[in-house]
């Protein structure tokens, strides 16, 4: 058992690995959910709060991830037409608007 500690010491666990297209990819990665709460809204130099597992209240700010998401630009994001379906019954709650692309 210590030689794997010593050998996982070695581990530049900071480092994400050889830059490729697919580890670009990876870095564009979102989750699509819906949130059961209202979340608080963050304004310009407001004061971002947090919130931990050790409040109870800490269950009522998960999100309900229904699948994932590529960001493919400046407010664009590419997803399932499934994801779509899962999310588009909630999608007043969060003002989601999916709009088809026909690019």
């Amino acid at each position: 058992m210590e030689e794997y500690k010593k050998e996982a010491q070695k581990i530049p666990w900071s480092h994400s690995g050889r830059p490729t297209i697919f580890s670009e990819l990876g870095l564009s990665l979102l989750p699509i959910g819906i949130y059961q709460n209202e979340l608080p809204k963050i304004s310009e130099g407001s004061e971002i709060k947090t919130i931990g597992s050790e409040n109870k209240e800490y269950i009522n700010y998960l999100m309900n991830i229904k699948g994932t998401g590529i960001q493919a630009g400046n407010g664009k994001i590419v997803t399932c037409a499934h994801v779509i379906k899962r999310i588009r019954s909630r999608r007043h709650f969060q003002g989601i608007h999916p709009v088809p692309s026909h690019d």
